[in-house]
């Protein structure tokens, strides 16, 4: 027992006394109490440096050139208000990137070497041209049938020429409208005729809402406040949206433009579930914008001198260079 060894009890009694004066001086040389902790651990961040960004305002697609120094250190990301985006390191002091579809107006936010800064703010502007016009398939209709799980989702081509998807289609579904991952993924088999419609089947279990022959199969089953997505190429090129009740018929408007990244409720007509247009569609859309079918070459020219420029538009009527 302790009481009979006093000297081993002095040597304990000793090393607790230091151990207690030792804590004591680190937490009152931090103006700490003891309870606090006695360490900290800090990291050092560099992120690039961000002189200038052009332009800050545009539709999708618009490739931007941010300005500075310090991207070729490891620049891993470029984001619009959270989205990201496809962007190239020219040199150490150069970077481009390309503007989503689905971005809207916020920040523009650089990763390099695991810091992030702000570039600057874009504003995310509606486009007035309408590249695709009528030269790729959409989705045309949205059919949700109650009760049970039996949805349609309706494609249409508007072009001249059969269009064999050779897996660069896909179309998503999402359970709410601006959910980051999708529900269901479907790389579209097959192909779609001229003016002719293609029907998706979504079904789970319940009543087979409509008699109509369909081209394919993808989930389960569709509802309220779902959101759609045409992909080609891994690129948005349309976006559709179901309304905030079941059992519905959704139909794109004959004169909307179409493929569209920018979703109108104006575009679609909204009624009670009916299998009565599946399988049709009446398009009369508007005339599409002017098709670039040559390029300007570079020239070369000296001080005070001139370079001239062409590029070939159809049609021309109308087109301003």
């Amino acid at each position: 027992m302790l009481k009979n060894k006093p000297g081993l009890l002095l040597l304990l009694c000793l090393t607790f006394l230091n151990a207690v004066h030792a804590q004591d001086h680190l937490a009152n040389r931090n103006n700490q109490t003891t309870d606090a902790p006695l360490s900290r651990l800090t990291t050092n961040c560099t992120g690039a440096t961000i002189s200038s960004v052009l332009p800050l305002s545009g539709p999708a697609n618009t490739v931007i050139t941010v300005n500075g120094s310090g991207f070729s250190a490891g620049t891993t990301s470029v984001k619009f208000n959270n989205t990201a985006a496809a962007f190239t390191v020219v040199s150490n002091t150069i970077l481009k990137a390309t503007v989503p579809a689905e971005a809207t107006s916020g920040n523009i936010e650089v990763t390099t070497t695991g810091c992030s800064v702000i570039a600057g703010t874009f504003t995310v502007l509606a486009s007035d041209c309408n590249t695709l016009g009528a030269s790729d398939i959409y989705i045309s209709e949205l059919y949700d049938h109650v009760p049970g799980s039996y949805g349609v989702i309706e494609l249409y081509n508007p072009t001249n020429n059969t269009i064999t998807f050779n897996g660069n289609y896909v179309l998503e579904r999402y359970g709410d409208v601006g959910d980051g991952t999708p529900s269901y993924t479907l790389i579209l088999p097959g192909s779609i005729d001229p003016e002719s419609t293609y029907l998706v089947l979504s079904y789970g279990s319940g009543v087979m809402g409509c008699s109509v022959t369909t081209n394919t199969v993808m989930g389960t089953g569709i509802n309220e406040n779902d959101q759609f997505k045409l992909r080609k190429n891994n690129v948005v090129i349309d976006d559709a949206r179901a309304p905030n009740n079941a059992g519905y018929t959704v139909i794109r408007q004959p004169d909307a433009i179409a493929p569209s990244t920018s979703y109108s409720a104006a575009d679609w007509t909204f009624t009670s579930q009916t299998c009565s247009n599946l399988g049709n569609h009446n398009a009369d859309p508007a005339a599409p914008g002017a098709v670039i079918t040559s390029q300007p070459v570079n020239e070369s020219a000296c001080v005070n001198g001139t370079a001239s420029f062409t590029v070939g538009v159809t049609p021309a009527t109308g087109a301003v260079y």
